[in-house]
């Protein structure tokens, strides 16, 4: 059902553009948030090549939308080159974003990753809030190897003033 979504979606994207309809990136993230939802993460980075040809610029939620579906569809390289690149060009990631690419490693078991962006989402001046902690705590955690690390991130967590829930303790001991 969400496959068919997505491609009823292309369709009507597919047609506003042949009927010269102006198309912004609410638009085409729309369409690639029908994508990431059917785990059609290729599919819907390719909408964003699609908006760039258009002309149409790409912002923080259309990547962020393209995150989501490399989540899901558990493409996490792809999650850290999407990432790395909203860093190094002109669209500013924030606590979403980076949440995301953190999930996406996480995911696939790659703790090293997973802090590595947690770090530079820190060095960006973006402040983890408790869902980001919560990731990159269930990445290092016990199930990583690395329950020392995962102490240390929650003592960052609570020395940074940062409430912790129920997530926040079963990431740390499981």
């Amino acid at each position: 059902a969400r496959t068919s979504a997505f491609s009823m979606s292309v369709l009507v994207l597919s047609w506003h553009e042949t009927n010269k309809y102006q198309l912004d990136c609410c638009h085409y993230s729309a369409v690639m948030n029908a994508g990431a939802r059917a785990s059609m993460w290729m599919e819907a980075s390719q909408l964003c090549t699609v908006m760039m040809q258009s002309f149409v610029e790409c912002d923080t939620i259309t990547f962020g939308t393209i995150l989501s579906a490399c989540e899901k569809s558990n493409k996490w390289e792809k999650s850290l080159e999407i990432s790395r690149a909203m860093v190094q060009g002109r669209v500013e990631p924030n606590i979403v974003t980076f949440t995301v690419a953190i999930s996406s490693c996480e995911k696939a078991g790659n703790w090293e990753a997973a802090l590595q962006r947690f770090c530079v989402m820190t060095r960006c001046r973006i402040e983890p809030n408790m869902i980001a902690f919560n990731t990159v705590i269930s990445a290092t955690g016990p199930k990583a190897g690395d329950w020392e690390k995962s102490l240390q991130i929650f003592t960052v967590m609570v020395q940074s003033q940062v409430k912790s829930n129920t997530v926040t303790f079963n990431a740390a001991v499981s």
